[in-house]
């Protein structure tokens, strides 16, 4: 590949009439600033493209409109700042409108995938982008110093270190107002804080007020723009504008120039609207004004994301593509609103078809379905719905269940997914005796020590939730003056949901040592993810004599957490005595069967009662919790004396079973309840045990059982080998409890 040996792009492209019906001649340019990324091994990137069944990344967004110190030339928190009376909206077209109004059509465009047209006759995949914006916030500055575009080296970064917000953590896009010298259209950097200096936008909108606003083309220039945000070149160009022969994009997808013309004889670099033109290029990076995007443009955004980027985004609740296509279960927490956001609707006029149904983990339809068709003016934005008022009086959504959601369009995209709601939340860490044991790894930045005792990382594990009296059980940090930036963390052995968490720091005695701002963490495999972050938590006003909890607006599995404390409240030290992170409880993985092999799975025992299939394996896994008047159960065939009999299931894929409910027959028949047993698990080539009980007495309830080492399999059983006195053993029900996440 050939070296980039410049640092800033420039682009021209030539917006004209009749481009998406919409748009009045003017003229934009782009450049890039700042220091490039460095070139990375395409074998490496390409393992970043996400699948049909990732999930959507959503990049925070914060837009600024720049005014000048009256308040002109740009639209404002009131109204749009053409003052045009031909325009009956004025006052209804803000800032904060068009905002929404970009932003929904630049995600459009990026749902909208198209086809390359070069080289012709390509064959080059058209992949789902899986990522998208999500609008932060809108910030409104009068400043006639800065208001105003220029190509003077330093404009975009003194704009964004005077008003950007969410540094590092969500890109910034200044609209300014249009330099009469220049046609730029504006500029991007590829590296450091990211953001973004729109120009003529404004002008734009007040030239084509009557007949789209602009929309679709300021939409174009964004999606272009933050590609350099993140690491896409132009494709054809050089970093100043004219058109290459050679020009290399490091993706081996993106044809050149020269390899396009050896074909067709035509100069694949037209310039704006050329996307329209089978000989020219239609990718987003060139100045086509279409918007296709190739797997290895894909995949390279994807790579920056996740290595360079991964604080800017977040996945989220919204990620229901209308194509047709699952995505993994989705967990509510209990009573929070369930809200879906579909990919823009190609007109606000469309109509949704929305279905909720009780379901199981698989996909096996069998509650009670709710339906109908909502209108666009029914959605809080094109293509959203909240679950819990859609089913409000028809369908009750309870806790601890699945449901199937079902979205479609009119013209019948769709898309269906599973949601978990989950019931009250629990901590996930088990109680710690070391920093490895009974099981996952518990670490911190430093550990104080004194007297010949060590105040390590899973001191805050430990199951003590004492905040006083004399109790020493507690990660402290090491002393440090002033105050630096301390963590502590717990690793899981598997990727574990945490929606939300508690903390539990030294209070009454050395106070000071408590939290004062801190972030919530979870690693990716790359970088630490912010799942949450609170600032100014004060003793004696908010610490006062308990810990306290947190939600995780939007949880997602992650193997290891972390609490980053970056100020605490006067000491030089960080104390935390507990730590939680709560999950929901555990879900029960088996389908309610109706046989054997059905509706999903495989339900087998040593032996049936008498060959009976009245009492066949299945009969446990029947969703029949009632302890009495029912003989839906499994029971064994007679053996005098009583000898070992077992009871398994084979789930569909490994699942990820942390503890096992039991409920035997616990009436008049109870001595055939269950005494001595094996919990067990198949590895692929022999039973693992997994749980031993011995010498269990029952009362008028089922029992469930924790799980000290668990792990993910595909089948497990349980192995009876003691009863209380009978010559059969009968399990009414048997309940694998795990991860409710995919």
């Amino acid at each position: 590949m050939k070296k980039i040996f410049s640092t800033i792009f420039v682009l021209f492209f030539l917006i004209l009439p009749g481009f998406a019906g919409e748009e009045t001649p003017f003229v934009f340019e782009d450049f890039i600033e700042g220091d490039m990324p460095p070139v990375v091994d395409g074998r490496i990137v390409d393992s970043y493209l996400p699948d049909q069944t990732s999930q959507t990344k959503y990049i925070r967004i914060n837009f600024h409109f720049m005014l000048d110190d009256t308040g002109n030339g740009n639209f404002t928190e009131t109204d749009n700042g053409c003052y045009l009376p031909s325009d009956p909206l004025s006052v209804q077209h803000t800032g904060y409108w068009y905002s929404r109004k970009v932003i929904n059509m630049a995600n459009y465009r990026l749902y909208d995938n198209k086809q390359m047209n070069l080289l012709p006759g390509n064959n080059t995949p058209v992949l789902n982008t899986r990522y998208r914006y999500v609008l932060k916030g809108v910030y409104f500055h009068r400043n006639s110093q800065l208001c105003q575009f220029t190509l003077s080296s330093g404009y975009g970064s003194t704009l964004n270190n005077t008003y950007g917000e969410d540094l590092g953590e969500a890109i910034n896009i200044f609209f300014t107002q249009k330099l009469p010298t220049s046609n730029a259209a504006g500029f991007a950097v590829m590296s450091g804080n990211r953001y973004v200096v729109m120009h003529a936008a404004w002008e734009g909108y007040c030239t084509n007020f009557t007949n789209g606003y602009g929309l679709w083309v300021v939409a174009g220039a964004l999606n272009h723009e933050i590609g350099h945000n993140l690491s896409l070149y132009h494709t054809m160009r050089l970093n100043y504008g004219p058109c290459s022969w050679s020009w290399d994009d490091y993706c081996d997808d993106t044809p050149t120039r020269q390899e396009a013309y050896d074909i067709t004889l035509v100069d694949p670099c037209c310039g704006w609207n050329g996307g329209n033109n089978p000989n020219c290029s239609n990718n987003l990076m060139d100045y086509s004004g279409s918007h296709a995007l190739t797997p290895d443009q894909i995949a390279r955004v994807h790579y920056c994301l996740v290595n360079s980027m991964c604080n800017y985004w977040t996945y989220s609740y919204s990620d229901f593509d209308i194509n047709g296509n699952m995505t993994s279960t989705i967990v509510i927490k209990p009573g929070e609103d369930i809200i879906l956001d579909g990919s823009p609707a190609v007109t606000e006029d469309d109509k949704y078809f929305v279905s909720v149904q009780k379901s199981d983990k698989w996909f096996n339809r069998y509650g009670t379905e709710h339906m109908r068709w909502l209108t666009a003016q029914e959605v809080t934005q094109i293509g959203a719905f909240d679950i819990r008022n859609f089913c409000d009086g028809e369908l009750t959504l309870e806790e601890g269940c699945y449901y199937r959601v079902k979205l479609a369009v009119e013209s019948w995209h769709e898309k269906t997914l599973l949601i978990y709601i989950s019931g009250a939340l629990e901590d996930r860490v088990p109680v710690m005796t070391s920093n490895a044991l009974p099981y996952g790894v518990a670490e911190a930045s430093s550990v104080y020590s004194a007297g010949g005792y060590d105040y390590n990382a899973w001191k805050a594990f430990d199951g003590e939730d004492q905040s006083g009296g004399g109790n020493w059980t507690m990660w402290i940090s090491q002393y440090q003056s002033p105050y630096q930036s301390q963590w502590v963390s717990y690793e899981f052995e598997v990727p574990t949901y945490a929606a939300g968490y508690y903390i539990l720091p030294e209070l009454g005695y050395c106070e000071d040592r408590a939290p004062k701002n801190w972030r919530l963490e979870g690693f990716n495999g790359n970088c630490w993810m912010n799942l949450d972050e609170q600032e100014n938590i004060l003793i004696n006003q908010d610490w006062t004599s308990a810990g306290l909890d947190f939600p995780i607006d939007v949880p997602r599995l992650y193997q290891k957490y972390r609490l980053k404390v970056k100020e605490v409240n006067g000491s030089e030290v960080v104390s935390v005595r507990r730590l939680k992170l709560k999950g929901p409880s555990p879900a029960d993985m088996v389908p309610i069967m109706e046989s054997n092999n059905l509706p999903t799975g495989v339900a087998q025992a040593s032996s049936i009662y008498l060959s009976n299939t009245a009492y066949d394996a299945w009969k446990a896994f029947d969703g029949d919790d009632e302890s009495s008047s029912s003989w839906t159960m499994w029971i064994s065939n007679p053996a005098f004396p009583f000898v070992s009999e077992w009871l398994s299931f084979q789930l569909p894929s490994d699942c990820y079973v942390t503890g096992y409910f039991i409920l035997p027959q616990l009436d008049g028949l109870s001595d055939r309840a269950p005494k001595t047993w094996n919990f067990e698990a198949w590895n692929g080539s022999t039973w693992v045990v997994l749980d031993q009980q011995t010498n269990i007495t029952w009362g008028t309830a089922g029992k469930t059982f924790q799980l000290q080492d668990p792990g993910s399999y595909d089948k497990y059983r349980l192995v009876v080998t003691q009863v209380h006195g009978s010559d059969v053993v009968s399990i009414r029900q048997l309940k694998l409890l795990g991860n409710p996440v995919d």
